[in-house]
């Protein structure tokens, strides 16, 4: 597995996240996605499974809490620290 720092983490992110709205201008580190609309329950979903297949670790029920989905920071270090799970096991 490759590894991924937390400035590739994000540049990653905003791509995505850009992507999904078109084209549109990539999102700010801390822009309430939900609250700017860039990010509704479709596009939340994508992005779970598009950090799963990217990054190389799965997602449980258990974890999907909005909060770590509200900014890019958010999600950068979500990315992160599921990362550094999965290069401790």
């Amino acid at each position: 597995m490759t590894a991924h720092t937390p400035d590739e983490i994000e540049r990653l992110v905003r791509a995505f996240l850009a992507a999904e709205a078109d084209g549109e201008s990539e999102p700010e580190r801390d822009e309430d996605l939900f609250q700017s609309g860039r990010m509704d329950s479709l596009v939340a979903l994508h992005l779970v499974t598009w950090t799963e297949s990217t990054f190389g670790f799965e997602v449980d029920v258990d974890e999907l809490n909005l909060a770590s989905f509200v900014t890019v920071a958010k999600i950068t270090d979500f990315v992160a620290d599921k990362l550094g799970e999965t290069q401790s096991v």
